[in-house]
């Protein structure tokens, strides 16, 4: 009965990374986030917050 229900949870696991949305969110996330850092950089001439703040 565990063994099925690890099973199950192991497959949900595999679809969800199947899905392409899960990578152009992380990619996304990553832009922004150099993004957010270069433009601190040039108003206050340091980077502020850490990159996935």
């Amino acid at each position: 009965m565990i063994e099925d229900w690890f099973m199950e949870v192991l497959k949900g696991i595999g679809r969800f990374f199947l899905n392409p949305l899960v990578y152009w969110s992380i990619l996304l996330v990553v832009f922004s986030g150099y993004k957010r850092i270069k433009d601190e950089r040039l108003d206050f001439g340091s980077k502020v917050f850490d990159t996935f703040f």
